[in-house]
């Protein structure tokens, strides 16, 4: 059978769809959050005194691991749908990055959540996205993690 005729089954391909949504929400999430702090400051010196804060450093800084995971994971859906043995070891690893992404920043924001004024609202307010979120990708990061490691599944991928 030649290498174009091999689809992925029903599993592979609604697992790569859904990392291919979950992956562009998160990209274009992080991306619209950055440009729309941003884009209040007049100057580069607004920006700097802006990003000074701890808890606005640590915001602006999962922002940008986010924007790299969420384009490493559009990638991974679509190795995932051409059956690439990369994809699903990659697929792996970004699901339990994803985890861990999300507890080290609720981590951080709890720990920031002790100071007052716009610290705590800003800490809070992560609190609340990064907390939301690891409600919403914590089961489908399992789910992942289950189907990609099934035998059945990996005698699949090249």
């Amino acid at each position: 059978m030649p290498e174009s005729a091999v689809r992925p089954s029903a599993s592979i391909l609604a697992a790569a769809v859904v990392f291919l949504l979950t992956s562009s929400v998160i990209l274009f999430f992080s991306l619209w959050y950055l440009k729309s702090v941003y884009d209040h400051a007049g100057s580069m010196n607004q920006v700097l005194l802006y990003a000074q804060a701890p808890t606005v450093a640590i915001f602006d800084f999962m922002m940008l691991l986010q924007i790299a995971l969420g384009l490493l994971g559009i990638v991974i859906s679509i190795g995932l749908l051409r059956l690439q043995e990369r994809a699903r070891i990659a697929a792996i690893f970004l699901s339990v990055a994803f985890i861990l992404g999300l507890f080290f920043a609720l981590f951080l924001f709890l720990e920031a959540g002790d100071a007052n004024g716009g610290a705590s609202i800003i800490a809070a307010y992560g609190i609340l996205i990064y907390g939301g979120c690891l409600v919403v990708l914590l089961p489908l990061c399992i789910w992942w993690l289950v189907l990609l490691t099934r035998e059945k599944v990996r005698s699949q991928f090249r």
